[in-house]
């Protein structure tokens, strides 16, 4: 998800849902990229009707697909742009850099928020773990260090400022995350026969996004279910080989 956010004469006047749609390397996942699936439409769909209850304006607010290899929008549209865990899906680092510097307006910040690769070279043992990583999600299986990440935002003009480690961060967040899907609730005080129409509605809708998504997102959602997800991601992070990062870089004001 890449997003943009300008607060010129508004708290927030766009924001933005990117998806690159590429081909996966893998054809025992599927021949399109999950996330250019139906369901991720309908999440931008539901997303709009959310901001639209909230009172928020179309001029305000509003969310779209697109590819964020070659996004549809002006040099310097958005003061703030956060890619959030897309870059790892991207098959060129190097053009999905440059294009959250091109959105960045001068004086501005991006920040990159994903899984990276231990720096350095790695063993046959430690490749495979990441192999299993693109197995699950079908990432493209060139993974950049947090180092590399940093390299490519210095060649597009940004000036890093700051790169946390949340290697340690992330852990858990499988078990806080399926409870969430399953008994979140959309405001306070809900009566119990609210919150059961609530969650119940929520599971057939989101059985049927399974189902219309194809076998890339039915794979990916039978691995959470059954904890493969967690295993493959928790094997990476505890042999060092996977990073969890979030880096923060300014463009130069004008």
């Amino acid at each position: 998800m890449l997003m943009g956010q300008c607060k010129r004469r508004m708290r927030v006047r766009w924001i933005y849902m990117y998806v690159h749609q590429t081909r996966c390397v893998d054809s025992r996942v599927c021949s399109r990229n999950l996330l250019a699936s139906l369901p991720r439409i309908l999440q931008v769909q539901a997303a709009n009707s959310l901001a639209r209850r909230m009172r928020f304006g179309e001029k305000e607010v509003y969310f779209v697909v697109g590819d964020a290899l070659q996004p549809d929008l002006p040099d310097g549209c958005a003061d703030l742009v956060v890619s959030l865990e897309s870059a790892s899906y991207m098959p060129c680092k190097e053009k999905f850099v440059a294009q959250l510097a091109r959105l960045c307006a001068a004086g501005g910040t991006v920040i990159l928020v994903d899984f990276c690769r231990a720096p350095g070279s790695i063993s046959t043992s430690l490749a495979k773990r990441l192999a299993s990583m693109d197995s699950i999600f079908a990432t493209p299986g060139n993974w950049h260090s947090a180092e590399q990440y940093k390299q490519l935002m210095g060649q597009c003009g940004l000036t890093v400022i700051r790169d946390g480690d949340w290697t340690r961060n992330v852990c858990g967040f499988w078990n806080v995350c399926l409870g969430s899907l399953l008994f979140r609730t959309s405001r306070p005080n809900m009566t119990f026969a609210q919150k059961y129409k609530e969650v119940h509605h929520r599971a057939v809708r989101t059985g049927w996004l399974l189902l219309t998504g194809g076998p890339a997102v039915l794979k990916m959602a039978v691995g959470y279910l059954l904890g493969q997800q967690k295993a493959v991601v928790q094997g990476g992070l505890d042999s060092g080989v996977l990073e969890y990062h979030v880096i923060v870089a300014k463009k130069p004001g004008k």
